[in-house]
């Protein structure tokens, strides 16, 4: 087990209130594959991703933005 501290997890809080996601979390908070998550950020799609020591992390004021931007209202 690293001692090294991790930003994708916070001790003891969930992973909607973590300040990061990865690429796992957000693929099943979407119910998506992380392929698909893949695809996206290859062809410059999807929220903001950070890769720190080879590992991708999405911030979650990205993913809540990106979640807003794309949101309907059902009412016009």
């Amino acid at each position: 087990m690293s001692l090294e501290h991790d930003p994708a997890r916070d001790d003891g809080a969930t992973a909607s209130e973590r300040p990061f996601l990865t690429l796992e979390e957000l693929a099943d908070r979407w119910r998506v594959s992380g392929r698909t998550l893949e695809r996206w950020r290859a062809a410059g799609e999807g929220p903001p991703w950070v890769r720190l020591k080879g590992k991708v992390i999405y911030p979650a004021t990205g993913v809540h933005a990106y979640e807003r931007a794309r949101m309907t209202d059902p009412d016009g």
